[in-house]
């Protein structure tokens, strides 16, 4: 299972989660709300006297803030990002309405103060989408409209909490009760408001192949747009240069800055993914750095080894460390990047009798990161130039594979056999030799092998197998 359908999987369980947990809060908050307003408390007879001194007509209380409240939901009903939550929302909205039935409060002349009714959806559409207009945001999030809800849902909780207590005398255990519902509720509620909840990416490229990274994020950016909604958040004139470079004769130039497009699929549980580059080589790395990125990827044994990590990873003063050992440390899924291109692999690749030769240091830290990882799916090997492996999997094999070709038929066995012959040059540092049937190891984590050569104009590709890795990433 993927990293990210992983990741699927836990928002499923959570939103499942959060549908028993408003079922279960929202009618004893809800009787709450309107018990504080009943009991004709601090904020009853402050919102009275204000109204009696104006003139104004007590039920536009209710009104404006419903029109207002209704523009929000609008806003987090269309935000591409909370579809999902904003249902569960209603779901809340079913039990408050049911108690609001069934105490016969709050009923008010709906349709002679529908005027006032529009006045507020009005001010709750501009000031939930205020940022857009003024900023020309383009994509659809509303994170204002989101926040503006949590915030005054939260607000109204409180009070209306605080207000019952200061009224009346109310039940020891109810309290416990109410203030544990609006703790439980608040804490849920500030989960659908974040919009950093993203999946995050990260790409790990050799010293001076900053070319084969390119290919990467140019295949599977083009795949990405193809099916989903995707945008770029930086290094998008050499993105596109290099996409159109590889278009019109195959080669492109090595990328000079930070590449980070984010692309998101239809599903309801699916989020936004961001891919990130920046010529990042685990050889850079100190020995402390690199046991701190393997204790990352190791799997957790205790709660209290999950907070630890946590902690490292998100607190400065205990986390520290440079830039590449933070993104190791935070990423969801990463992506190590094997150039076949390499010369020392090239030449293995050919049949070129290396027995002197040693494998990349690259790559035994690579293996090392997958040894980690174990038999989690959060580190993947992508394979580039892959043509150079499948020439040498038609002289061994006497067939060919097609990596252009919608998965061909010997896919499987072709990408088992690179796994074995990239262990094998850790493991022998003999990169010309593979073990006999029944000896085989693979390297311990996926390899998806892409190539520019075998990139069919026909389908559109930019890169051959670039719609397999893109699959790989989520399934």
């Amino acid at each position: 299972m993927g990293a990210l359908a992983g990741d699927r999987r836990r928002d499923a369980a959570f939103l499942l989660a959060s549908v028993a947990v408003i079922l279960v809060t929202a009618w004893p908050l809800s009787g709450m709300v309107i018990s504080a307003w009943e009991t004709e408390g601090a904020v009853y007879t402050l919102v009275h006297s204000v109204f009696r001194a104006t003139g104004w007509d007590i039920n536009l209380v209710v009104v404006v803030p419903a029109g207002v409240v209704l523009g929000w939901l609008l806003l987090f009903g269309l935000d591409q990002s909370k579809r999902i939550q904003a249902g569960i929302l209603a779901v809340a909205a079913v039990p408050f309405a049911a108690a609001l039935w069934a105490r016969g409060v709050w009923f008010v002349p709906w349709l002679s103060l529908s005027p006032f009714l529009l006045l507020g959806l009005l001010v709750g559409l501009l000031s939930g989408s205020i940022d857009k207009i003024l900023f020309g945001l383009r994509r659809r999030e509303f994170p204002l409209a989101v926040r503006a809800l949590y915030v005054t849902t939260l607000a109204a909780l409180v009070v209306g909490f605080v207000d019952l207590q200061t009224t009346t005398s109310v039940p020891l255990t109810q309290t416990a009760v109410q203030a544990g519902s609006i703790l439980v509720f608040g804490g849920l509620f500030s989960g659908f408001v974040q919009y950093t909840d993203r999946q995050d990416i990260l790409v790990v490229t050799p010293s001076g192949h900053r070319d084969s990274e390119t290919v990467l994020l140019c295949g599977l950016y083009d795949s990405a747009k193809t099916a989903f909604d995707t945008y770029i958040v930086s290094g998008g004139t050499e993105l596109n240069e290099a996409r159109a470079q590889l278009t019109h004769d195959g080669d492109v130039d090595p990328l000079s800055s930070t590449v980070e497009f984010r692309f998101k699929p239809s599903g309801p549980l699916d989020r936004w993914t961001s891919v990130t580059a920046d010529g990042y080589d685990v050889q850079t790395l100190y020995s402390d750095e690199i046991d701190r990125a393997l204790d990352r990827l190791r799997p957790s044994s205790s709660v209290f080894e999950t907070l630890r990590r946590w902690l490292s990873a998100n607190l400065p003063v205990v986390g520290g460390g440079r830039d590449l050992t933070r993104r190791l440390e935070t990423a969801d899924l990463v992506l190590l990047v094997v150039p076949l291109s390499d010369p020392s692999l090239s030449r293995a690749l050919a049949g070129e009798d290396l027995e002197d030769a040693t494998a990349p240091g690259y790559l035994e830290t690579y293996y090392e990161l997958c040894a980690a990882a174990g038999g989690d799916s959060n580190v993947l090997v992508v394979a580039t130039d892959a043509d150079r492996a499948t020439e040498r999997y038609a002289r061994t094999r006497d067939t060919e594979v097609d990596l252009g070709a919608a998965r061909p038929d010997n896919y499987g066995q072709f990408q088992f056999e690179l796994r074995e012959w990239l262990n094998q040059v850790v493991a022998d540092d003999d990169a010309a030799k593979l073990p006999d049937v029944g000896e085989r190891s693979p390297f311990p984590c996926s390899v998806v092998p892409i190539s520019r050569e075998h990139a069919d104009s026909e389908r559109n590709q930019l890169v051959a197998n670039a719609d397999e890795l893109l699959e790989a990433l989520r399934s």
